[in-house]
């Protein structure tokens, strides 16, 4: 849930991920083109709260598993999407919460949005759209992002920060 959450990956693609994709020291994790489902590779950012967590599973799994494989069912075997929606859905009942994984990730495409003030081309590569169209389906703007991104962005702070005759205007 942390790693959908904070990197925004696919399903699939993180059912996928083996030790070698995921560099715990720079916090990134590279997708290749056989995980992605585009098949055109990506990496992807992560928190240092998401890494402290993927070095426990990963102690966990090499304690009691062979496998290069970091997601695994109970039993060490490598999982899939089902399985790991299955879980997932086990997670979120213990959680008292119904959330999926495809609802983080558009958790996480509306929240970055909003976070990094509207930059929806970093979000594009993030989420590994090749059309901006795709990327514009997992986020929602509310007003208050709307208002809030605009006292950001307009123009106008340029003008009256930087002009000091037009400032004493408004004064």
């Amino acid at each position: 849930m942390l790693l959908l959450t904070d990197a925004g990956i696919r399903p699939t693609e993180t059912t996928r991920l083996k030790i070698q994709n995921v560099d715990l020291k720079n916090l990134f994790i590279h997708l290749t083109p056989d995980i992605t489902k585009t098949s055109r590779s990506r990496s992807l950012p992560f928190s240092s709260i998401v890494r402290d967590v993927l070095k426990k599973l990963l102690e966990f799994n090499k304690e009691f598993w062979d496998s290069d494989y970091i997601f695994l069912t109970e039993c060490g075997n490598t999982t899939n999407t089902i399985v790991f929606q299955r879980r997932f859905k086990v997670y979120s009942n213990k959680c008292n919460c119904k959330i999926t994984p495809y609802q983080l990730r558009h958790y996480f495409g509306t929240s970055y949005l909003q976070n990094s003030n509207g930059n929806l081309l970093y979000l594009q590569k993030l989420m590994g759209h090749s059309d901006l169209k795709m990327t514009k389906k997992y986020v929602k703007i509310d007003e208050n992002m709307l208002k809030n991104n605009h006292k950001i962005a307009t123009p106008l702070n340029n003008i009256i920060t930087r002009n000091t005759k037009v400032r004493r205007l408004f004064k």
